[in-house]
């Protein structure tokens, strides 16, 4: 066996460890007080592992050409990255940052609204995947530049970590699905909006939460 293809075989079954290992790391913050340490370090461990997970699928998608894979891992570390500044000090380089996620949730989202007309007029059934991506990463960059508009980065960060981190949680639960559909034969469409209602599902769950943390932020800021 070629040298490259071994490589490939372990950097596959390595890319399905850390990602599972990430979903169970997700479980346990979800689970756990927020706020805690358990929290805080499994909710690290989860951004960890599906950096990685997703920057190889990207590295395979680049071996076996997929488009849909590459937007998944794209929306992957967009979300979960703006999840992670969102609670960060304003300093310059989160600034820096924030911008680039914002620019580039707004290029994908534009990017795949064009896409999923363009399949939609062909009569490929794929628009319904597109349509969705392209809205939840133009929602991610207009809720942003809203929040950077209004001055609200700080009041409503919790919430912006939350709703981006449910949508993170929600690709982390579908790539898995889509990779082994094979041996679960769940219907595509099922699978797909099954997978993505987790992050609608997740952000009516916290949100609650999300505002408990703000009113409590506020309180000792105040004192």
């Amino acid at each position: 066996m070629p040298i490259n293809e071994v490589y490939n075989d372990y950097a596959f079954w390595a890319h399905i460890i850390i990602g599972f290992i990430a979903l169970a790391a997700v479980l346990v913050a979800l689970g756990a007080r927020k706020g805690s340490t358990v929290h805080r370090f499994s909710g690290a461990i989860f951004l960890i592992g599906m950096g990685i997970a997703a920057g190889t699928a990207i590295y395979f998608a680049t071996i076996q050409p997929s488009m849909p894979a590459i937007f998944d891992a794209s929306l992957m570390i967009c979300a979960g990255g703006s999840g992670l500044l969102a609670l960060q000090p304003s300093t310059l380089p989160v600034k820096i940052a924030e911008g680039a996620l914002t620019f580039f949730a707004g290029l994908a989202g534009l990017l795949l609204l064009v896409i999923g007309s363009s399949f939609m007029l062909q009569g490929n059934p794929n628009f319904i995947p597109a349509f969705i991506h392209g809205v939840v990463f133009s929602t991610l960059a207009v809720t942003d530049v809203r929040a950077k508009i209004l001055r609200r980065r700080e009041s409503r960060r919790y919430h912006r970590h939350m709703s981006r981190l449910a949508w993170a949680i929600a690709i982390g639960v579908y790539a898995p699905l889509f990779t082994f559909n094979d041996v679960f034969q769940i219907p595509g469409a099922a699978l797909y909006l099954g997978a993505m209602s987790l992050g609608p599902l997740i952000m009516i769950l916290y949100w609650r939460r999300a505002d408990e943390f703000a009113r409590s932020d506020s309180l000792q800021k105040a004192n």
